[in-house]
């Protein structure tokens, strides 16, 4: 019995300060600065000149093993839209790697990249294409896929490599 009284109490003590958070968040919101228009601009879509136009990118590792993963890092503009195209060592479009994506608010993009099978060993070429209000940038890199890799630094062990 004096578990159940126990329980009842936390629980309604629990919804008391639930509803006294969201009642004291509300006030906030609603006491919180106003912005002046006169003064400052609320928001707007980025106006960026040609010359403000920047793309980078880089791979967190030049050189890997078969079945480990690269990580891509691209760096441009706040929502701009990407094609990234991967080209295999044999010179087709590799279709797992290449995707189309879209920045973030910092204009930040990272995707897992990861090649297991043994005929794409080799160097692998990127190319990422960046859009945003009807500006465009270009930029290639790329990165190569060994057979071998020193074990230490492995997450996987392919001991049937060719």
């Amino acid at each position: 019995m004096a578990k159940h009284i126990r329980n009842t109490f936390f629980t309604a003590l629990v919804l008391m300060l639930t509803a006294f958070g969201l009642r004291w968040n509300k006030i906030v919101i609603q006491r919180g600065p106003q912005p002046l228009t006169g003064q400052s601009a609320l928001a707007g879509a980025s106006k960026a000149n040609a010359s403000d136009f920047k793309l980078a990118t880089s791979f967190s590792q030049p050189s890997v093993g078969l079945g480990q993963e690269n990580w891509l890092n691209v760096k441009t503009l706040p929502f701009a839209q990407l094609d990234v195209l991967t080209t295999d060592p044999h010179g087709s479009r590799d279709q797992a790697n290449s995707v189309h994506a879209k920045a973030d608010e910092m204009g930040h993009y990272a995707t897992r990249i990861v090649v297991s099978d043994f005929h794409q060993i080799g160097q692998f070429k990127t190319t990422i294409t960046a859009q945003i209000n009807g500006q465009q940038a270009t930029v290639q890199d790329h990165y190569q896929v060994t057979a071998q890799y020193e074990m230490a630094q492995s997450k996987y062990n392919y001991p049937l490599l060719p």
